[in-house]
């Protein structure tokens, strides 16, 4: 009898082992989802603030009429 008790004891010990896994996964997996949805959050606005700074780029070298390069004043001011 000793020896089935033993055996019970460690399954029993096995079981909350497995159930403290199980639980520890399920925590490191919401914490992984929720990381993963503020990366992409991160990264839309990545992508509009790099569209705003093409356009407002794009609108300045319009706007000046030399492109993207700048004169410097003539000599004479």
């Amino acid at each position: 009898m000793n020896e089935k008790t033993s055996i019970a004891t460690r399954l029993e010990d096995l079981e909350c082992k497995f159930s403290f896994q199980q639980e520890t996964l399920d925590v490191l997996n919401d914490a992984v989802t929720s990381q993963w949805q503020h990366i992409e959050q991160l990264e839309k606005q990545i992508r509009k603030l790099t569209d705003q700074m093409v356009s407002f780029e794009n609108d300045l070298a319009d706007s000046s009429g030399t492109g993207s390069h700048h004169e410097p004043p003539p000599p004479h001011y």
